[in-house]
């Protein structure tokens, strides 16, 4: 929640940021005082060769006009419109803020209503999880493109100008931020992973908390939260344990001397498999066994492959599988090895096994 808090602070900071600059692009034009003074000039001049009395109102209009290259009528129509844009400018302000602050609240409170429901059905908890970063995104979109376009309206040379100016200027100064940016929402549109799942990034393995537009956050077995810049994801290989599925495959690994019982090995690891509380029985399990050699000596390396019934429950398999095959193994009287040991040594059934 506090990661999601301080995004949606700095949405709201970056969009008040954005209005102020295209509130000072688009305030009118002041009319130059060399220009009302000469018309002043224009009128006393006029009136002192006994010419026709023009009110001084009229004759300002009139100058402004011709200096501008157009008619009274339509120089009147352009200033009613900036004196009246500058008579509801302290109100546009105060209803744009009122509307972002107002937004802030309820798409935060969406999260957080979100994120209970998804916690409450674990069935749909991926699914709903999925949907929190795309409702923000267009909830964000929507509210400062409402307050630029409804409220304040802008002239569009002034947006324009805004635009080609921002562009140019954001380009050089953050490379990286847009391209994590742009990363970000390569990520919500191509799905390699939602938020829930379990992912593997370079050394880095963990539950995704949050896809933001710069970074995507992942919750370690350690209880750390590691975050990891979206342009770092999308050049490179990430694993996906579960895709979507709150199920997910895990293996256990064991290892054995050269000479054990394979047959019996394997139907122990099964039976341990199948009568753990953690494990999702819908899916098959299995008992891969490979040869290996290491530092000269030979072993069995017993892989057991689980399905998981949560894959926030995949430690908790994993201990509890690694305690029960190998109490069974002891009582069975097969021998367990942790790594080869030197001629003559051997580990013991029930004993400790070889550091």
């Amino acid at each position: 929640m506090k990661n999601d808090s301080c995004t949606s602070r700095s949405a709201l900071l970056l969009a008040l940021l954005l209005l102020i600059v295209i509130q000072s692009l688009s305030l009118p034009a002041q009319v130059p005082d060399s220009t009302r003074s000469a018309t002043a000039d224009t009128v006393i001049h006029a009136q002192a060769e006994g010419g026709p009395q023009v009110p001084a109102a009229e004759a300002t209009r009139g100058g402004l006009a011709e200096a501008s290259g157009g008619t009274v009528e339509a120089q009147a129509a352009r200033s009613l419109e900036e004196a009246e844009w500058r008579f509801f400018r302290a109100s546009k302000w105060i209803s744009a803020i009122l509307v972002l602050v107002l937004g802030w609240f309820v798409l935060r409170y969406t999260g957080l209503v979100l994120n209970v429901l998804s916690e409450r059905w674990p069935r749909y908890r991926l699914t709903i999880k999925g949907i929190i970063p795309v409702v923000r995104i267009l909830g964000w979109t929507a509210l400062i493109s409402f307050v630029v376009i409804g409220i304040f309206r802008p002239p569009i040379q002034s947006v324009l100008a805004f635009t080609a100016s921002a562009g140019i200027a954001i380009g050089f100064a953050s490379q990286d931020v847009l391209k994590n940016i742009f990363g970000g929402i390569v990520i919500l549109f191509d799905k390699p992973f939602g938020v829930g799942d379990k992912i593997q990034i370079d050394q880095h393995y963990g539950e995704v908390l949050s896809i933001g537009l710069r970074t995507v956050r992942l919750l370690t077995p350690d209880d750390s939260v590691v975050a990891v810049p979206n342009m770092e994801i999308v050049s490179k290989s990430v694993s996906n344990a579960n895709a979507g599925a709150p199920d997910c495959q895990v293996a256990i690994y064991f290892h054995l001397p050269v000479d054990a019982d394979m047959d019996r090995a394997r139907e122990l690891a099964l039976r341990c498999a199948a009568l753990s509380r953690y494990a999702y029985l819908n899916k098959p399990r299995a008992v891969v066994f490979t040869n290996e050699e290491r530092n000269g000596h030979g072993m069995i390396r017993l892989k057991l492959k689980v399905y998981v019934l949560d894959h926030r429950f995949e430690f908790a398999l994993v201990s509890d599988l690694t305690r029960t095959v190998i109490r069974e193994f002891r009582k069975a009287g097969l021998q367990l090895l942790d790594q080869p040991l030197p001629a003559g040594d051997v580990a013991q059934a029930g004993g400790p096994l070889p550091s």
